[in-house]
């Protein structure tokens, strides 16, 4: 879910670039923005793939801090996100274009391989702080989802191809913001149970905050466990787990 969200805005956005070199029948500069995406591609997966290497040589305490650290990092960069995109999404497409039309006619290309960098790149760095938090989960899983959710994206965008640069982005951004929120509400909630379990594990305790505010019951080796098909499904979009602690409530309900 979370790589398709970030998925359908880059290729939204991308869409927009090619349309509107279509558009002023410049074709023969494709070129230029397969090689802004094609980087910005390989830069999102290099920095995933230095977080996983840097996570996979920590000890089980550093990990936690890891875990804890990535996902307040997280919810502070994605928070902005949210306040920059709701103030921003309706000048998204016009500014793209205006960035391109200056790019062709100072003959400035390299600035349209910077408009594809910068726009699909960032929703790379999104995707790549939604995941940070939960990389010593099931690895596997998420790189088959991560691979689900692009594959997803790619058929939907080719079959809406023709109607794609009609669309209204600032509607598209509006909702998908809407599910930022929903998943940087989840990370706060899990990054705040790592924190109590790691002050507790050190001999630190937060009295009230750091007591179990619930606890479902759930067997861990059930479907619907953090670990189950169902709750782990559920876990990484919401942030849901079996008990938590009142920190971990308290800060869920604060963000919202």
């Amino acid at each position: 879910m979370i790589v398709f969200r970030e998925a359908l805005e880059a290729g939204l956005v991308t869409a927009i670039i090619f349309a509107y070199l279509k558009k002023i029948n410049r074709q023969d500069l494709y070129r230029w923005g397969y090689l802004g995406v094609g980087l910005s591609i390989v830069a999102s997966l290099g920095l995933g793939y230095l977080l996983y290497v840097v996570y996979s040589g920590l000890t089980e305490m550093f990990s936690r801090i890891f875990e804890i650290s990535a996902g307040t990092a997280a919810v502070a960069v994605l928070s902005y996100m949210i306040v920059w995109m709701a103030s921003n999404a309706r000048k998204i497409r016009g500014e793209v274009e205006e960035r391109l039309d200056i790019a062709v006619t100072t003959g400035n290309l390299v600035a349209i391989s910077a408009a594809a960098f910068t726009s699909v790149g960032r929703e790379g760095l999104e995707t790549v702080l939604f995941l940070a938090p939960f990389i010593g989960g099931n690895l596997p899983g998420i790189l088959v989802g991560g691979f689900l959710g692009v594959v997803c994206v790619v058929v939907l965008l080719y079959l809406l191809a023709r109607r794609i640069y009609q669309a209204r982005i600032s509607s598209v951004f509006k909702y998908t913001s809407i599910l930022i929120t929903v998943l940087a509400a989840g990370i706060l909630f899990h990054a705040m149970h790592e924190l109590v379990e790691l002050l507790e594990d050190s001999g630190i305790t937060l009295g009230f905050l750091s007591r179990q505010a619930y606890n479902l019951g759930i067997p861990e080796t059930s479907l619907f466990g953090e670990e189950g098909l169902v709750g782990g499904i559920i876990h990484s979009f919401t942030g849901y787990m079996q008990s938590a602690p009142w920190l971990s409530v308290i800060c869920y309900l604060a963000y919202w």
